[in-house]
């Protein structure tokens, strides 16, 4: 064999250089093949929104409930080649319904102005989604919803639930477990679940949002959901 080798260099060369062109496609193929079975991602991360619950009683209807307003932070990550569209977010929370916890489907809620966060002296505006204010910063700070190949898309959005009984969070050291639904045009169905921190001083929404508390106590704000 080693005689061989030696009296076939030309040869054993070009069969070296053919296998090292061959892993190199099969490598390029193969990682071609990867990002188009890629598919986008839904993350959420908790202690980056917050629920604000509060104790509620209809006196019409002489019921004790809970009213529940969920901030979230979605970010969207599309690791593909393809662009793809949100469509839109649906919200359902962990409650004491034994059989159907988890199946609301609250609707994003739009923020009755942008949020901000203290940041020294200043503040920082934060991005929502889908709402536009007319305040010049429409382009920075609203995320819509289309997605371009290889990009993140992060913002804040609302849900807002006002319930009784056994619809009512389950509130489990100090959290509640919600489970968000990103359904797309092009990429199907996204899903997440996480933990959000309880609040219930009405000064946190305040400063997440001027004049958040007072627009989350008018009815027309709550529930609204798919059928």
């Amino acid at each position: 064999m080693i005689d061989w080798i030696e009296s076939h260099k030309v040869t054993v060369d070009l069969a070296k250089w053919a296998i090292v062109i061959l892993f190199a496609w099969a490598a390029g193929v193969f990682r071609l093949a990867g990002r188009f079975l890629q598919r986008p991602k839904l993350e959420l991360y908790g202690p980056a929104g917050f629920c604000y619950l509060q104790d509620y009683h209809d006196k019409d209807e002489d019921t004790k409930g809970k009213l529940a307003v969920f901030v979230i932070n979605p970010v969207i990550k599309n690791p593909t080649l393809r662009s793809f569209e949100i469509d839109r977010f649906f919200l359902g929370y962990r409650c004491k319904r034994f059989f159907r916890s988890y199946r609301q489907k609250l609707f994003h809620v739009s923020f009755p102005a942008r949020p901000t966060k203290k940041m020294g002296d200043g503040l920082k505006i934060l991005p929502v989604y889908f709402t536009n204010y007319g305040d010049g910063f429409d382009e920075k700070c609203t995320v819509e919803g289309f997605v371009e190949p290889r990009r993140v898309r992060a913002a804040y959005s609302m849900f807002i639930s006002n319930t009784w009984g056994s619809w009512d969070p389950i509130v489990k050291n100090e959290k509640i477990e919600i489970k968000l639904t990103a359904t797309t045009i092009g990429e199907g169905t996204l899903t997440r679940k996480v933990k959000l921190p309880v609040v219930t001083k009405k000064e946190v929404l305040d400063d997440f949002c001027n004049g958040l508390y007072d627009y989350v106590q008018t009815p027309n704000t709550w529930n609204l959901a798919k059928v």
